[in-house]
């Protein structure tokens, strides 16, 4: 028995367009699905990477680049957000990259693996691991790696300071301190853990969830117990909120005193009208005062301006009469003093 056959009403002249077509489409879609291009041949300007892969989640442990071109050697900020190492992610960056893309900077946001899945110190390893990422790599996308400077908002302007102190954890990543030009902190009120605890009762849930229960550990966690003269600690920029000046204003004092101590470069920036989050949220956006700041900080920097033995300057207005606490380092030197050594300015 002869099969059944089904004629068709499409002549072969009919399907040969669109077969031809079919064709072309396929092999578009396979070039499309092959390896993307390198930085340097692609236009786009934001890509997503993987710096290092982990059991967990591997959005935790990526970052963002935002490039204006992926040619030349550029100046590098790396951002590292904030969320009391609980919360937070990479994403949330506000003007940021277009402000410093526009200034000539790459820009990067990284991801960390966050509380309660883990502790200290893996978070602060994990932005390491980024920033080695960042100097091995960064040349691809249009970066200069030897000229590093981080950032970052409440915890991480904690993780920031705490990743230029101790060296330790860039080391574990293959690199030393002299990887960084500059550390950006902003608003940070965790230089100095064991006192925010005692300062601030209500801290202590979120650092015994992040940091643990041992005031060993906190004091490992602490920026301010690991700064030391020959070390290549880079200069640092302590920006605060005024109307948290018991809180993270005491705490940025506290740390240029112990920077003053040690001969270190180190300032600190009073930001007057702001929250805890607008400052944060307003870098990069025209006339915002703790960005011109920021950009005078780093263009010090880049331009050589700023001397690594210069005077202790700060203003003789500073009264540290108000503050209210017992802080760790006295903070009385600071009050109209010009030391020998010091190289830490408040303003």
């Amino acid at each position: 028995m002869k099969k059944a056959t089904h004629k068709s009403n499409l002549h072969k002249k009919d399907i040969l367009f669109p077969m031809s077509t079919c064709i072309l489409l396929l092999t578009f879609l396979s070039l499309c699905m092959t390896q993307g291009p390198s930085p340097a041949e692609s236009e786009l300007s934001f890509f997503t990477i993987q710096y290092k892969k982990t059991a967990s989640d591997p959005n935790l442990c990526s970052l963002d680049v935002y490039t204006p071109v992926r040619t030349g050697s550029r100046p590098v900020v790396v951002y590292v957000h904030g969320g009391g190492w609980q919360t937070g992610d990479k994403e949330n960056v506000d003007f940021k990259p277009d402000f410093f893309n526009k200034e000539g900077f790459v820009f990067v946001s990284v991801n960390y693996r966050l509380s309660p899945e883990v502790k200290h110190p893996t978070h602060v390893q994990d932005v390491a691991d980024a920033v080695a990422w960042v100097i091995e790599t960064i040349d691809e996308y249009g970066g200069d790696p030897d000229t590093i400077f981080v950032m970052g908002h409440s915890a991480g302007g904690h993780l920031v300071s705490l990743l230029g102190t101790d060296e330790k954890y860039l080391v574990n990543s293959g690199f030393s301190l002299a990887v960084l030009k500059g550390v950006i902190s902003l608003d940070n009120g965790a230089f100095d853990i064991p006192l925010r605890v005692k300062t601030e009762r209500s801290s202590l849930k979120s650092v015994t969830t992040a940091i643990g229960n041992s005031p060993e550990i906190w004091k490992d966690a602490s920026p301010i117990y690991h700064v030391e003269a020959g070390k290549g600690i880079p200069p640092y920029l302590l920006v605060y909120i005024a109307s948290r000046e018991n809180i993270t204003g005491v705490q940025a004092r506290n740390m240029a005193s112990q920077f003053e101590e040690e001969g270190l470069v180190c300032e600190v920036y009073r930001a007057e009208g702001k929250t805890h989050g607008s400052l944060n949220r307003d870098i990069g956006t025209p006339g915002d005062e703790p960005t011109e700041k920021i950009m005078e900080f780093i263009r010090g920097i880049l331009d050589g301006k700023t001397a690594l033995n210069s005077n202790f300057d700060i203003g003789s207005d500073y009264d540290s009469g108000y503050i209210g606490v017992e802080p760790h380092f006295s903070l009385l030197q600071l009050g109209g003093h010009t030391g020998p050594q010091g190289n830490c300015r408040v303003t």
